[in-house]
């Protein structure tokens, strides 16, 4: 899970149209739990981050599930709600942060490996 988080971290970072969500917010952390393993991310000053978790961080949102879901949500290949819905992630934050973090996400797509065509 940690090198798909890191994908994920270098990859935002690149898509400067995904990070101007998090204008408006000054930090937001969020917590990644799998098991006995956690990782956190923060979004501050126009970037995402990846901390140290052995730092205390007082977390806005935790997104708790299986390695699968966490890995499908990470590389953007589903919705947030969705897999709240079907009963494979667990969130603890508020509406508006899950909405901004599902955003975050799908928008990043970092397992999209095929290209993208549009024909007009």
């Amino acid at each position: 899970m940690n090198e798909a988080i890191e994908e994920f971290v270098t990859s935002i970072n690149e898509c400067n149209h995904v990070l101007r969500l998090f204008d408006k917010v000054d930090s937001l952390t969020v917590k990644l739990i799998c098991n006995q393993q956690s990782v956190v991310i923060a979004f501050q000053n126009g970037k995402a981050l990846l901390l140290d978790e052995s730092l205390s961080v007082d977390t806005v949102c935790q997104i708790f599930g299986d390695l699968d879901s966490l890995l499908t949500l990470i590389e953007g290949k589903e919705r947030l709600r969705i897999l709240v819905k079907q009963g494979q992630l667990k969130v603890a934050g508020t509406f508006r942060t899950t909405l901004l973090l599902e955003s975050a996400f799908y928008l990043t797509q970092t397992g999209k490996s095929e290209d993208i065509r549009i024909f007009s």
